[in-house]
């Protein structure tokens, strides 16, 4: 019987007592060996197995109800309506019936609107507003007949409209000058209207501008060959058509230096030169005042004749009644170069009447 060595036994109690210290996981984790072969007691540490590990739960993310946005009404603002001026029976356009209602005003046969009818700003309506409103309605409605768009508004245009009322030709609603949603006899009325309105004095052909061939035409009038119009052909005003008047529409056609048939710039230019000297005169269509010479009042006068074409295209005409209107009431600046037509320094209502006077009589073209 082998017995252990004292200090193998103390050893060995030593151990033991370490392990029943050591806590309840450590003691599962450590096995305890005795090595006799040397008589000493070994302690062999086995690897403490890892710890499951253990994986976080994601956080919970927290719920927020959203808020419920509560719908607000806008507070609406008053409208501010400005009256178009010249609409004065307020049916958002302006009209010949606009120019009726506007001339019983000035008459006093209807109440007075000063807000659409007073055109001048002068807080009064008078003859001089309803002017300015004819103008506006005539450069309207010349606008919208020149039905074939060849640039100016003849009988052919008044022709046209009548056939597409009668079905002979397609119906094109640009014709309809009136606005009342029908092509008709009405409608070509206005624009036979407008053809004699703006009729000019030598335009014998009605073609829109005075040249040569209105001298032939007037020629064989005085010579009895064929059917006088006095409306067109009588430009000394005494009921008949003679040599004067012949003579007359001869001086008409003086300035258009390069024949044309239309007074513009060109021909202001040609004149100047001539008068300068630069250029051979031509007594025949440059001597304006017929003095035998070129000079400088020739160039002066036919300088005269570009006085209210506030559009500078040749001619005078309802448009440019319309421009030198805004110009009076202050709505666009002035030319006074062009637009003072009686030459006291300002553009007010008499010029605009003076115009309207002319753009009716006479054109540059």
């Amino acid at each position: 019987m082998i017995r252990p060595n004292i200090t193998s036994a103390i050893v060995l109690s030593a151990v033991v007592l370490g392990v029943l210290a050591t806590p309840f996981s450590a003691v599962q984790a450590a096995t305890v060996r005795l090595n006799y072969s040397n008589k000493k007691p070994v302690v062999t540490q086995i690897k403490t197995p890892a710890k499951p590990v253990v994986k976080a739960k994601a956080p919970v993310k927290a719920v927020t109800s959203k808020p419920t946005p509560v719908k607000t009404t806008p507070t609406r603002q008053a409208a501010i309506i400005i009256p178009l001026k010249g609409d004065v029976t307020q049916d958002g356009k302006i009209t010949d019936a606009d120019v009726a209602l506007m001339i019983k005003m000035s008459l006093g046969l209807a109440p007075v609107d000063t807000g659409r009818a007073d055109m001048d700003g002068d807080g009064k309506v008078l003859d001089s507003d309803v002017v300015l409103v004819k103008g506006i309605v005539n450069a309207a409605n010349l606008a919208k007949s020149d039905i074939n768009k060849d640039g100016k508004v003849t009988t052919e245009d008044a022709v046209m409209i009548t056939q597409m009322s009668a079905q002979l030709i397609p119906t094109d609603l640009a014709a309809d000058i009136n606005g009342d949603g029908f092509v008709n006899i009405d409608d070509a009325v206005i624009v036979e209207n407008i053809v004699r309105a703006n009729a000019t004095k030598g335009d014998m052909n009605k073609n829109g501008k005075i040249d040569q061939m209105d001298l032939v035409i007037l020629a064989s009038m005085a010579a009895n060959n064929t059917t006088p119009n006095l409306v067109l052909g009588d430009m000394d005003n005494d009921g008949k058509i003679m040599v004067n008047d012949v003579v007359l529409l001869d001086k008409k056609l003086k300035g258009d230096m390069n024949q044309d048939g239309i007074i513009d710039r060109s021909d202001l230019l040609a004149v100047l030169s001539q008068a300068a000297g630069y250029t051979t005169p031509n007594l025949l269509l440059a001597d304006m005042d017929n003095d035998g010479k070129v000079m400088v009042n020739d160039v002066v006068l036919l300088n005269q004749l570009f006085k209210g074409d506030m559009n500078q295209n040749g001619q005078l005409d309802s448009e440019d009644v319309t421009v030198l209107a805004k110009m009076s009431t202050g709505s666009i600046p002035m030319n006074l170069n062009l637009g003072d037509m009686d030459g006291n320094g300002e553009i007010l209502s008499n010029d605009v009447i003076m115009l309207s006077r002319l753009a009716t009589m006479t054109r540059l073209k």
